[in-house]
This record gives structure tokens, sequence and C-alpha cells, in this order.
């Protein structure tokens, strides 16, 4: 069963979806990439829920889906705040659950500076994007994409980022998702992360960025959903 909330956030609202599961006692905190909302990712996340029993809440980022603002007007920054008011709500109306933070592409940076900030039991993160830290109050409609691709082909600087400098709070155990194919998350980038992270790597052969795009390779897409459920289930 899926139904909205809104999450209260420094006078605005976010919008979201609770997928009921058949234990609230495991909640999947899920953000999803960049310019994505949580209506197209509904799909994805009721079958994750069917076949780990946990409940998920998906938040639609100021700028996304049904949330309020213009993305361009949107900061890294802001997203990162509303996040933690996310994860505050789910800790205020349901104290003792585990937190599982799953995050894709710019959700996935998001997500693992969330872990920075909160205490998650598990954290998931696909293709996991990364931006320099001059850009974290930068709005996306001033952001050079252009340095922003050259940023993550540079290992030895994103290794520098606050998010690896900076140690989560708690013991965080991490799985990290590399597409094979993926031309917008360089392995320079992806290595960093699995590194500073000391992340499980699973990696979905043949799959460009977008997890729905359809030359991605079928017969792997079981495979690929599993390898998210037994880690949340573990």
């Amino acid at each position: 069963m899926t139904k909205q909330i809104s999450i209260p956030c420094t006078g605005y609202k976010l919008q979201a979806d609770w997928h009921g599961g058949e234990s609230s006692n495991r909640i999947i905190l899920t953000l999803v990439g960049f310019g994505s909302s949580k209506k197209s990712n509904h799909d994805f996340m009721a079958k994750i829920v069917e076949m780990t029993g946990a409940s998920a809440l998906v938040v639609d980022l100021s700028g996304h889906g049904e949330s309020p603002f213009d993305i361009n007007d949107t900061t890294p920054a802001q997203h990162l705040l509303e996040m933690v008011s996310a994860y505050d709500w789910l800790k205020q109306n349901y104290p003792d659950s585990d937190i599982c933070i799953m995050g894709t592409s710019y959700g996935g940076f998001i997500a693992a500076y969330l872990t920075r900030f909160r205490e998650a039991d598990k954290l998931i993160l696909r293709t996991p994007a990364i931006y320099e830290p001059s850009m974290q109050y930068t709005m996306h409609r001033d952001i050079d994409k252009i340095l922003v691709r050259e940023y993550r082909r540079n290992g030895e600087l994103v290794k520098k980022h606050p998010i690896f400098l900076q140690p989560a709070l708690g013991d965080v155990s991490t799985l990290l998702i590399i597409h094979g194919n993926d031309a917008s998350i360089p392995t320079q980038t992806t290595d960093v992360y699995s590194e500073m992270f000391d992340a499980t790597c699973y990696s979905a052969k043949g799959f460009v960025h977008a997890f729905r795009d359809p030359s991605n390779p079928q017969d792997h897409i079981d495979e690929y959903y599993s390898t998210i459920a037994d880690w949340i289930t573990r």
C-alpha cells in the first residue's frame, strides 16, 4: 500500500510516498536521481518493498516531482538539509526502527553525505554522483556540468571531498552498485566511494547510468533487485 505524506522542512513541505511493507521496524529512506521523482521510481521501490518486507519513504527533493520550487533554483546544501528533515521525521514517527538509506546518482551523493550527520543501519549507493565542495551552495542552474565531469575523473581530488574526510555517525555497512557502461559516473569516482566507505561492490555489467534504460541487459534485472534486497535483509 502506498500513501502520500508531507514532511515539514523550514517553512515548506516536501512530498513523499510511504510504501507500507509487512514491517515498519526496518525502513528504507530513498533518494532518487536528479530530475527524477517518487512517481517515476514507484514500481522499483514497490518491488524492493515486496521482496524485503521493509517499508520505504521515497522523497521528492525540492524542485522534483510534487515538491515546491524550480529545480534550477535549488542547491545541494538545500537538498541535504531536506534529507536531514526527512530522516528526523522518520525517527520521530518510528523511533525504534532501523533505517537503511538508499540513494541513486545525485541522490546517492546526498545519501552518502547524510550518513555524516545522521546514523544509519545500512547504506546503498547506486551509481553515486559527486560535486566539488565549492558547489555545495551553488544553484543548479549555475553549476558548470563540464567542470563536474572533469572533477569526477580526478580520483585524488575527489578523495579530498569532505564527504570522505568526515567520518560517518555509527558503523554503517555500505553496498555500492556500479553500472558497467555508466558514462556519467566514472570509475575514478566509484573507486573512491568503494575505498573510503569500505563498501561491498556489485557491478551491474552492461548497464548504462539509468536503470530504466531499455538497452540494459534485461536478463540481469532480477539479480540486480536480489542484490539490493539481500543487502537490506541480511
